[in-house]
């Protein structure tokens, strides 16, 4: 679904975003002994993961850093390395999500439905039971329309708010998990449906009903969630050298180098979209006074037809009438 445009007032927003794994920097930074011996192990939340070299190739602006690394540094580095096992977990690259954005494609569709329970007895009081579901249940199905280049076939945990959708509606929360890779569909539902059991007295002489109102909204989802790259690149030179625009500094074959000072955040994202159908179900019932069986039927009330223009000109002394069709003057002998 590439180049879909959203157009919607409806917005769901990600309720849980990830944790950043990586130190942002101002520059290059030299790889130092003690970096060399550590091999601390990150807990990386569900939504955050190591980023690997084919996919971060994959970037259109990727070719920037060639040119970065030849302007800090000069020509000739041996290789870039992500997650290297010289660098501390806490600045290996890693992708993550950074926020969601679902919409509705249009304004939902909604239809309603009343079930009336009725009683009525006469000679005693009868209690009248009955159960009925109760609540809002919602269920998104999703389909990946486009994959993101960055985090191919990497299956993510979302969250994300439901806004209020039909007249009963309430606003829920929907989790799932999904895989970046086109077609992979998934669910998300949330449901807080009951059975419910009401009672009501039906009096002597009275006929009394309940209302159960049901209401179902269809609706079509659109997202586009971005997955952002981020962190630092470990670079390997044949020689030892300093950084060019400090010809006089400390000379070093190792260098981290931070990628978002080389990309800009639009560089470093590459975005899935995906989208599916909305279901919603509402339902709350309505208890509805009883009416006396033995009530006096109402007194007849005289009927008045709504007045025409006619009889409002009768009315007046004004007689309404055609206008005469002009004609052509007759000509007159002098």
């Amino acid at each position: 679904m590439t180049g879909f445009t959203f157009a919607s007032l409806y917005t769901l927003t990600l309720l849980a975003t990830s944790t950043w794994l990586s130190v942002t920097l101002t520059g290059a930074t030299p790889v130092y002994p003690h970096q060399r011996v550590a091999r601390q192990i990150a807990t990386q939340s569900v939504s955050c993961f190591p980023l690997q070299m084919k996919d971060a190739e994959k970037l259109p602006a990727w070719h920037k850093v060639s040119e970065y690394l030849d302007a800090e540094f000069g020509r000739g580095y041996d290789s870039l390395h992500f997650n290297d096992a010289e660098a501390t977990p806490t600045s290996r690259p890693t992708f993550a999500w950074t926020f969601h954005q679902f919409l509705f494609a249009s304004q939902p569709r909604c239809s309603t439905s009343k079930n009336e329970i009725l009683g009525s007895v006469d000679g005693t009081n009868q209690t009248i039971s009955f159960t009925e579901k109760i609540g809002t249940e919602q269920k998104v199905s999703w389909t990946v329309t486009t994959e993101a280049t960055i985090g191919a076939s990497v299956e993510f945990s979302v969250g994300f708010d439901i806004p209020l959708i039909g007249e009963g509606g309430v606003k829920t929360t929907l989790s799932g998990e999904f895989k970046n890779t086109r077609s992979d569909s998934f669910e998300t539902t949330s449901s807080n449906m009951r059975e419910t059991k009401f009672e009501f007295v039906n009096k002597d002489g009275h006929s009394c009903k309940f209302e159960v109102e049901s209401e179902s909204c269809t609706a079509t989802a659109l997202g586009r969630a971005p997955v952002v790259a981020k962190g630092r690149i470990f670079v390997k030179y044949p020689n030892r050298r300093p950084a060019l625009n400090d010809p006089d500094g400390p000379k070093h074959f190792h260098w981290f180098v931070a990628l978002e000072r080389i990309l800009t955040l639009e560089e470093r994202t590459s975005y899935i979209e995906f989208q599916g159908p909305v279901s919603v179900a509402n339902s709350a019932a309505y208890q509805t006074d009883c009416t006396d069986d033995n009530a006096p039927a109402p007194p007849p009330v005289c009927y008045t037809p709504p007045a025409t223009k006619a009889s409002r000109a009768k009315a007046t002394g004004v007689v309404a009438s055609a206008a005469a069709p002009e004609s052509t003057p007759t000509p007159v002998p002098v």
